[in-house]
């Protein structure tokens, strides 16, 4: 017992003591409720806003991008147009890379390739994405090689 609370989990044993409370936990609570979230944006449902870049449009939830990136959360909270728009129009902002950073909102998970990289980055870096920015950065560090530091700085 901790502070008059007694935690119970699935590995307890019964006892006839009487129990006052019960502590429950779903160990993968979390990443169901947002893979079905991510469904649910693939499916376009429940979706409050559409992220433009040219022509194209991106669904999403705002409680996602605002819980992945501070630039979305100041965006939805704050006092700027945006906030109640159900179309942002994103500018300096590659479409593929906002799609993956998207993807990543709901997933956690990005491919970081060679190809992608060098929109990658500064979208990340933008959008306030601080762990892939970190890890386009890292992917560009094991790419490093005298035949293309050059390139590589140039491009930093």
């Amino acid at each position: 017992m901790s502070g008059g609370v007694e935690v119970v989990t699935s590995t307890a044993t019964e006892t006839s003591d009487p129990i006052s409370h019960y502590f429950h936990q779903s160990p993968g609570h979390c990443s169901e409720s947002l893979a079905a979230i991510n469904r649910m944006r693939q499916n376009i449902q429940l979706c409050d806003v559409t992220l433009k870049v040219g022509i194209e449009g991106i669904h999403a939830h705002r409680v996602v991008l605002a819980s992945t990136s501070p630039y979305f959360y100041a965006m939805f909270n704050d006092d700027m147009a945006e906030k109640a728009a159900s179309e942002v129009v994103l500018h300096d902002v590659d479409h593929t890379a906002l799609q993956l950073l998207v993807d990543y909102s709901y997933t956690g998970e990005i491919h970081i390739t060679e190809d992608n990289v060098q929109v990658l980055l500064p979208a990340s870096s933008l959008l306030q994405i601080s762990s892939v920015r970190e890890a386009c950065c890292k992917f560009l560090m094991r790419q490093l090689h005298p035949s293309n530091c050059l390139g590589i700085r140039s491009f930093a």
